[in-house]
């Protein structure tokens, strides 16, 4: 039977955040999965392996760990969903597990999904639409800091605070729009209920109608510059 655990890895470093990673066990053979999420020792609680905030802490880093258990929920629901799956098909492993989370994650990426798109639109020959896309994604990476991140985790709050971020860059409201446009036709794309490992890009195209294509973006505006 296979198991999953998660696990913090405090920082060898005085003050700095430690990591959180995923262990996972069948028969005895242990593999680890890193999860890119970080938080200070004194915002886990070994016991119930989850993420706590100090009373101490404000309203932002609260949000801020709030997310982050989200993130880990997610991810351990993924896990148990991808060992479910591979013992009704009698081949489950630990290295079956990884590799079968790893390939779903890639999968959702938000970042490979509009590199999916993009190349969609080119094909279909609708290269202002296309060049839109590429620098809302150039831009969005920016804002990321270029963490990737999960389509199903693509949700109001992120692209308000992505909004937020383009106006503080100087952004036009006009170009504000037509940057999170393409976020949030995404966003409802993957919403719930939707095929997230094999997205239909026609339903992102074409939702509510045929797409009109959008206007260009200019290389030389402020957002192109955002930090």
């Amino acid at each position: 039977m296979a198991s999953v655990k998660v696990k913090f890895r405090p920082s060898s470093v005085n003050g700095k955040e430690g990591s959180i990673y995923y262990q996972v066990i069948h028969n005895r053979a242990v593999r680890q999965i890193t999860a890119d999420l970080y938080v200070h020792e004194s915002e886990w609680n070994a016991g119930t392996s989850s993420v706590t905030a100090p009373s101490q802490a404000d309203a932002d880093r609260k949000h801020h760990l709030h997310i982050i258990q989200k993130y880990i929920s997610r991810d351990v629901l993924r896990l148990e969903n991808i060992i479910r799956d591979l013992t009704l098909k009698g081949v489950c492993s630990a290295d079956a597990i990884v590799d079968g989370y790893r390939k779903q994650t890639s999968l959702q990426s938000f970042f490979n999904f509009m590199d999916s798109v993009i190349g969609q639109l080119k094909r279909l020959n609708r290269e202002r639409t296309s060049e839109t896309y590429a620098s809302a994604l150039s831009s969005f990476m920016r804002f990321r800091r270029n963490k990737d991140i999960q389509l199903d985790d693509m949700d109001e709050d992120l692209i308000m605070e992505y909004e937020a971020w383009l106006k503080i860059n100087g952004a036009s409201l006009n170009h504000i729009f037509l940057y999170a446009h393409p976020a949030r036709r995404l966003q409802s794309c993957s919403g719930k209920g939707a095929d997230r490992t094999e997205i239909s890009l026609q339903a992102c195209l074409y939702r509510n109608g045929q797409d009109r294509e959008t206007r260009h973006i200019p290389e030389g505006h402020p957002a192109h510059q955002g930090t």
